[in-house]
């Protein structure tokens, strides 16, 4: 043998010795044991080889030669026995799927060719690929693959071919299988952009590793204050490119960018973002921590006046709540009708006297913190009044005129300080100390007052003074009076 095909055997042979007569000629016989008709003549001629074409493959068959000379023919050779190659295998049946598609998961199946090839199959090669390029995914005897790692929301072709003794048989028609989408990874990289102000922070983040197989529509930003509980929703923000992680890599699209806006000055916040497809919500980024610009400090709270006098009252107060910069003064503005308004600062975190106001008069207060990062706003004002005190001292107290015997003394109505003037005294004695000190009361609707039978030629030192139901108010000045000299005798 000296060639074996699928339908054909080749073979040779050396002439046998001739004894003194050249040989002119050979007969090869061929025995098909399974066509029942013996050994049938298929070459007669002088060449020592010959070719069986038109052969069943697989099979083996029976050969046996005889030489002529011009003497004769020989006995035939003893039989030989020779077999045709197996074919390759048919063309299997497309793969199909044993269960439902998992997202990253095809359990594949096939079946093997009806035409083994005349040899037994011995492997089966898989062909995987997800239309960008095809890999060979499985090559072995079973006739099923679990396909693992595939990519979400991607269609994939595969196709079989069956493996004998006879070689690799025609690849099946193409199967397609798509795996269902997922939720996309979270995204990633959130990060600040720039300094984070008093009460808004800009943040940026890259898109997902994978989109999960359906296209992102959106980001969701979620804020909560550092070391509490619940996340808070603050915001969407659709996606200007579409982003699918299918096909070939496009360039790279800028970074998502949002500001999240009113925070609460000196605070420290975590952020996160997740993404959002046509099947539910990714997992969150990594948290991003940031502590936002201190700011001024709340307004002072519950400020009430405590105590009040004619001339003082204590107000006291809630301190201001920090904003990452602790108050460092307090600003107490005091108005009142007709009067200036006057502010007072003081480093007292809860409490201040102020003092030098008018009795029975009506004051507004507000009071404002001060702090490095700037003041607070003003609280709303607090209204209230002084008490009423004793009447001011008489102004223009003076002498009107006067005899040898009499004074007459006159002076302006006081300051009542909120109590009307019930009355008035009169303090009068002597220069020259001979004469006791007398209080004169004087009725409230009088301003003049006439002293009588007064030494003549006499030295007087005189003051007044204001009462009302607060009490008696502080005297005049003194002044120095004189009765006249008296007439001559007749």
């Amino acid at each position: 043998l000296t060639q074996a095909g699928v339908h054909h055997l080749a073979l040779e042979w050396a002439a046998p010795t001739d004894n003194g007569s050249p040989i002119t000629a050979f007969c090869l016989e061929m025995e098909d044991p399974d066509s029942g008709y013996g050994f049938r003549p298929v070459y007669q001629g002088e060449e020592p080889y010959c070719t069986c074409s038109s052969l069943q493959r697989a099979t083996g068959y029976n050969f046996r030669l005889s030489a002529t000379n011009d003497r004769g023919t020989s006995s035939f050779s003893h039989p030989i026995t020779h077999r045709t190659l197996p074919d390759v295998p048919g063309q299997p049946p497309g793969p199909t799927l044993k269960d439902r598609p998992h997202c990253t998961v095809l359990n594949i199946t096939w079946r093997a060719p009806e035409d083994d090839g005349g040899s037994e199959i011995h492997s089966f090669l898989l062909q995987l690929d997800d239309e960008q390029g095809g890999t060979l995914a499985y090559q072995g005897p079973d006739t099923c693959y679990l396909a693992e790692g595939l990519s979400p929301g991607r269609t994939y072709q595969c196709r079989v071919c069956a493996c004998s003794e006879g070689g690799q048989g025609a690849w099946s028609s193409l199967s397609r299988f798509q795996t269902p989408p997922t939720i996309p990874h979270p995204p990633r990289a959130l990060r600040l952009l720039g300094r984070p102000t008093q009460t808004s922070v800009t943040v940026e983040w890259d898109r997902p590793e994978t989109s999960g197989g359906a296209a992102i529509t959106s980001y969701s930003l979620e804020v909560r204050r550092a070391n509490e509980g619940g996340w808070q929703a603050i915001g969407t923000v659709a996606d200007p490119h579409i982003f699918l992680d299918q096909g070939p890599a496009p360039l790279s699209p800028p970074a998502l960018v949002h500001t999240i806006e009113h925070l609460l000055p000196g605070e420290d916040y975590e952020l996160q973002v997740t993404c959002q497809n046509s099947v539910g919500t990714s997992r969150p980024s990594t948290p991003l921590s940031c502590t936002m610009a201190p700011g001024p400090p709340d307004p002072p709270t519950d400020l009430e006046v405590t105590y009040r006098t004619a001339s003082s009252a204590q107000l006291k107060w809630q301190p201001s709540v920090e904003c990452g910069c602790p108050a460092t003064s307090y600003m107490l503005e005091l108005s009142a009708a007709g009067a200036e308004r006057q502010v007072v600062c003081t480093d007292s975190i809860s409490s201040h006297v102020l003092r030098a106001f008018r009795p029975a008069t009506s004051y507004t207060v507000r009071l404002k913190a001060q702090s490095k990062a700037g003041p607070s706003d003003w609280t709303p004002p607090t209204l209230f009044s002084t008490t009423p005190s004793t009447p001011a001292q008489p102004l223009h107290f003076s002498m009107v005129s006067c005899t040898h015997t009499s004074l007459l003394v006159g002076w302006a109505v006081p300051e009542s300080n909120g109590a009307p003037v019930t009355g008035y005294h009169i303090e009068v004695n002597t220069v020259s100390g001979r004469m006791a000190t007398q209080k004169i009361p004087v009725h409230a609707m009088e301003t003049q007052q006439l002293m009588e039978n007064l030494q003549p030629s006499t030295k007087y030192r005189l003051r007044v003074q204001a009462e009302n139901a607060m009490g008696q108010g502080p005297f005049s000045p003194y002044i120095v009076a004189s009765t006249l000299h008296p007439p001559p005798p007749p």
